[in-house]
């Protein structure tokens, strides 16, 4: 089904406001299920479906936000919170960390690739929590910043700002294309394989098929990692979450 897309200024940054609160939702549900973790994932996807025709321009993205509101539904923060550490953290099979991807060549490159993502949060004005930081490049900090370029697009828009939207958009693209849409199919792969709960299942779907439609939407095909490394050589998982981040006026 093709992408409708917007005419004006103000109806693309409309599309930009929206396509930020679809990875605002996927980077909550990402983080670790503290108490009222479901209710907050329902309650954004709840929102989500009420803006569905723009934030969903393909049958499968609508479907799969329904399935996710109806499987979280009958979900728990207990049920989530014992499957969150059997499945992601430490020497679990589905690292939450995109370094943890990839052959053995990457891991000479860890430390450059950390800086190279720290870089894109630094030069667009993003901080992680200085309470229990976790790791540049761990999935629930890298959809934030996703969603917080998005956000900054959709505001250097409403400004007429269009020097400023050109250079937060080729960031955009870039970290899209170098970093987040390059990893997610293997972590939704390995998900499936490791029985993870339909919980979290069905949020990787909507992960993934929601990166898709935005590789489509760049013109961009991100040249995919493939393969878990070695769980020795990866830094243990922190449980912390990125902080709210607003674009920099």
């Amino acid at each position: 089904m093709p992408t409708t897309l917007p005419t004006t200024l103000n109806d693309k940054a409309e599309h930009l406001l929206k396509r930020a609160t679809l990875f605002k939702t996927l980077a909550q549900g990402f983080c670790y299920p503290n108490s009222g973790h479901r209710d907050t994932v329902l309650e954004a996807g709840s929102r989500l479906q009420e803006v569905n025709h723009a934030t969903s321009p393909s049958r499968k993205l609508t479907r799969d936000l329904r399935t996710l509101l109806h499987v979280w539904e009958h979900a728990s923060d207990s049920q989530l919170a014992t499957e969150y550490l059997r499945l992601f953290l430490g020497s679990a099979p589905c690292s939450l960390h995109e370094t943890a991807y990839g052959d053995g060549r990457r891991i000479a490159g860890r430390p450059v690739e950390l800086a190279d993502i720290s870089g894109f949060y630094l030069a667009f004005g993003f901080e992680l929590t200085e309470v229990q930081p976790d790791l540049p490049d761990q999935l629930a900090v890298e959809l934030e910043f996703y969603s917080l370029m998005l956000l900054k697009q959709a505001y250097t828009l409403f400004s007429r700002r269009l020097p400023a939207y050109q250079i937060v958009k080729q960031g955009t693209v870039s970290f899209l294309n170098q970093h987040l849409g390059r990893w997610v199919g293997t972590f939704t792969r390995k998900l499936q394989e490791s029985q993870a709960p339909l919980a979290y299942q069905t949020l990787a779907s909507l992960l993934l098929n929601s990166i898709e439609v935005e590789c489509r939407y760049w013109h961009i095909q991100p040249v995919l990692v493939e393969g878990r490394l070695p769980p020795d050589l990866i830094q243990e998982d922190n449980l912390s979450c990125p902080k709210d981040q607003t674009p920099i006026h």
